[in-house]
This record gives structure tokens, sequence and C-alpha cells, in this order.
């Protein structure tokens, strides 16, 4: 996944919002990253005036500031938003 930071992340996983020192605990459930939530906070930190706040509120959520919607404008009619759920 292009916006995620990876595995050494403070929320590593592409799939939900677990943070990575409970990554191990599946007693728990955590609540799954929607494509309309990662928009949301995109565009909230691409509104910020200082690029420190950009980046420390994409940090909050392990994203990076990547643009793949022109990549998926021809696509997007097809794509749930969730499409982890669809396998």
């Amino acid at each position: 996944m292009a916006l995620t930071r990876g595995p050494s992340s403070s929320y590593p996983c592409p799939i939900c919002l677990v943070d990575h020192k409970e990554i191990t605990d599946f007693t728990k459930t955590w609540p799954l990253r929607t494509a309309a939530q990662v928009q949301e906070v995109i565009q909230e930190a691409r509104s910020c005036s200082l690029a420190g706040d950009c980046e420390e509120k994409l940090a909050s959520q392990s994203l990076k500031n990547v643009d793949v919607s022109k990549a998926l404008v021809p696509f997007l009619s097809f794509i749930s938003n969730t499409p982890h759920l669809d396998l």
C-alpha cells in the first residue's frame, strides 16, 4: 500500500488502526482503515499551513502524502471503500 509508512511505523497495518505495540494481541479488535477515512486525514493534512503540521497529522496515522487518485480515476467506480473485506 503506497500510503502507509510500513512495518516499523506506529500503525503498520494497512487494514486496521492497530498500534505497533499491540499488533500481536489477537484478543482485541481495532477500527478498520477505510478509504474515506484515509482521504479525510490526507485532505486535512494538505490544508495545514505549516509543513511540520502536515507531517504530524499524517504520521499520527502512519500515512504518507501520496496522490494516487489520478492513477485510479478509470477504476474508481469499481473500487469499494473497504477493499480488504471484498477478498
